[in-house]
């Protein structure tokens, strides 16, 4: 009998799974390693380690099934640093308090925190991504730490420990003070943390860092973060407790470099506002928050004429919002939710100026004169068909002469647009027939040439905004049809005679929702302006084509066709009709008789 129950024993032991027999001993939560101290250091693996009944989930991305824990109770009130750096595997890194695996209160995670060996993949990823975290812990409290690899990766760990070093306006209550109407300072929200009662936007405020604003006087003013070194989430509130704050205004990205961000609200002189800058998701496949070197600006805002941002230089680029911008008395009326620039010429020639990498539907003007009531309109554009219904303009500035540059919102859904702005410029490059002074000229029936309006200006008397120019005597009298087919972009075709762009006659115009065609009767030796602009400030290759026209048999008035009866039916066409001279206005001129 006795021989036969230690058959079974060895039976049993040799069925045992190779897993159970090989789990690192902290694979359970009732296991944990016990870590003492205020800083230290840990070596250990999770190769073999499972995820038990209860376990969390330890990122909200990652499920965890090689998971291995540790209890560490703090020995002082203060912010801590864990980290899994030197560890050989991508790893997740946790800290709980509670007492038990299914009944855990999560104080703060991270997957990847950029740290590891750089791979050999094509990406050059980092491999081993390692872990990293800051949390405040109270004296005496015992807390969890989970230890896991992403997607079941395992290996050897070494789990590092230390008290942080949190920037000194880290917690609301020790915000850092600023003041005046503008400003600058710097400061860093390395290893912040989030307290409790930190408003949840965005994510939370994770890696917060607080700044305290009295407004000197009433108006509206303009934050950023341009200058910092990560991807930045900013926010202003009212209110005196961090827990119980009104959020003004906020902003994740403004579309400048790093991801930075700006934002613009009105103040009453004398309100105190916080200013909060914490860290934006990094890399969305990475449980962290970014971290780095902060740049705080402030100044007035640019929603008055009076108070419009300077800006310099041949090139460039500027950001700013209209969000909560007004309409002050005098402006032009189209101008809704506007803000605005000053731009003094550094030299003579043509400018582009456009609102690519705006958050909105935008509309850009260009002006001189010196009082928002009594301005000169230079060049404006609504909608250039780039994204987000972004707008450009070019036009010709002489040095010295200063510009105000308008940007506001275009009207959608029963209001006007707001949000980010980019307003961008350059020296512009005009094509050589730009002017109708430098036209192009055309000979001969029939040819085809091609062009380009990108850049192109807006010179004054013409109605147009990027327009260019060919000039065609005609050989001999007849028909004649003009197109732009296989021209880049949505074309507007114009036939004018005239010696001077003030006082041309216009004789066909054509504008077909893509590219143009029209017919006209030419006289020998007539000068005819050929204008191809782009529809709503489009612009792109041209291709302009010309020959006689096949117009139909009663294209005019006096070759009419007889109809006769009390009823009938013909048939006919009006496909390369023209308009004669004193044909009544019907619709584009392409009529029969």
């Amino acid at each position: 009998m006795k021989t036969g129950i230690f058959i079974m024993a060895v039976l049993f032991l040799c069925a045992a799974p190779d897993a159970a027999l090989s789990q690192p001993p902290n694979d359970n939560f009732a296991n944990a390693t016990v870590l003492t101290g205020v800083s230290g250091q840990v070596s250990g693996t999770n190769v073999g380690a499972t995820k038990e009944s209860g376990e969390p989930d330890h990122t909200a991305d990652n499920t965890g099934i090689t998971s291995v824990w540790y209890s560490w109770t703090a020995p002082e009130t203060g912010a801590f640093y864990f980290d899994t750096h030197g560890s050989t595997f991508d790893t997740v890194l946790a800290v709980y308090t509670g007492s038990s695996v299914n009944g855990l209160t999560q104080i703060a995670s991270n997957d990847d925190d950029g740290s590891g060996i750089a791979g050999n993949n094509d990406d050059n990823e980092i491999a081993n991504d390692n872990s990293s975290l800051v949390f405040r812990a109270e004296t005496g409290i015992r807390y969890y730490v989970a230890v896991d690899g992403w997607d079941g990766n395992s290996g050897e760990i070494i789990l590092n420990w230390r008290k942080a070093n949190p920037p000194a306006n880290d917690d609301f209550a020790n915000a850092d003070v600023l003041t005046g109407v503008s400003g600058s300072t710097t400061s860093t929200n390395i290893e912040a943390t989030s307290e409790t009662g930190e408003d949840i936007i965005f994510w939370g405020l994770e890696k917060s860092v607080w700044w305290k604003w009295t407004a000197p006087e009433s108006g509206a003013f303009y934050f950023d973060t341009h200058g910092s070194s990560f991807d930045t989430y900013l926010a202003v509130y009212t209110g005196s407790a961090v827990d119980s704050l009104t959020k003004i205004a906020s902003n994740n990205d403004d579309g400048s470099d790093n991801g930075n961000s700006s934002l613009a609200f009105r103040a009453n002189a004398g309100t105190v506002f916080y200013i909060a800058v914490c860290g934006d998701y990094y890399d969305y496949d990475n449980d962290d928050y970014a971290s780095g070197s902060i740049v705080l600006n402030w100044r007035k805002a640019n929603d008055s004429f009076a108070d419009a941002t300077e800006l310099s230089g041949i090139s460039g680029q500027i950001t700013g919002a209209n969000v909560d911008a007004t309409k002050e008395p005098g402006e032009p009326y189209y101008l809704e939710k506007s803000v605005w620039y000053s731009w003094t010429a550094p030299e003579t020639g043509a400018f582009y100026f456009d609102t690519h990498g705006s958050s909105f539907d935008t509309t850009l003007a260009v002006y001189i004169g010196s009082a928002v009531d009594s301005l000169t309109l230079i060049a404006g554009n609504r909608d250039d068909g780039s994204d987000n219904g972004n707008s450009s303009l070019s036009f010709r500035a002489n040095a010295g002469t200063v510009f105000y540059i308008a940007v506001c919102g275009d009207y959608d859904n029963g209001d006007y647009a707001s949000g980010d702005i980019v307003l961008n410029w350059r020296k512009a490059n005009p094509p050589a027939n730009d002017n109708f002074a430098d036209a192009i000229e055309l000979t001969g029936i029939s040819g085809q040439i091609t062009g380009t309006n990108v850049d192109a200006t807006i010179e004054t008397g013409e109605n147009a905004e990027k327009s260019v120019w060919w000039k065609w005597t005609t050989p001999e009298t007849g028909a004649f049809y003009f197109d732009t087919h296989g021209s880049g972009f949505d074309t507007y075709l114009a036939v004018y005679t005239g010696s001077a762009l003030g006082s041309l006659t216009k004789i066909a115009g054509n504008n077909n929702d893509g590219n143009s065609s029209l017919a006209f009767r030419a006289e020998t030796g007539t000068n005819y302006y050929i204008a191809v602009d782009g529809y709503n400030a489009n612009s792109g290759s041209i291709i302009l084509n010309w020959r006689k026209a096949n117009p139909p048999a009663n294209d005019n008035f006096a070759d009419a066709i007889e109809l006769t009866g009390i009823s009938g039916q013909t048939t006919g066409s009006n496909i390369e009709a023209t308009a004669e001279s004193g044909e009544p206005y019907v619709g584009y001129g392409e009529s029969v008789w």
